[in-house]
């Protein structure tokens, strides 16, 4: 059975520099899932009422 995520390979012996690295995958994610629940919720809502 296979998974559809990848998962990125990062390799340094620097833990700084993975720290930072890891953080900033984390926020690119989340303004992902962000614009994605955006557009599925406009899509299931409809575009807002004014």
């Amino acid at each position: 059975m296979s998974n559809p995520v990848a998962y990125p390979v990062f390799r340094t012996t620097d833990p700084v520099l993975a720290l930072r690295v890891a953080r900033q995958l984390a926020a690119v994610g989340e303004r992902h899932a962000s614009w994605l629940a955006e557009q599925i919720g406009q899509s299931v809502i409809g575009p807002p009422q004014e």
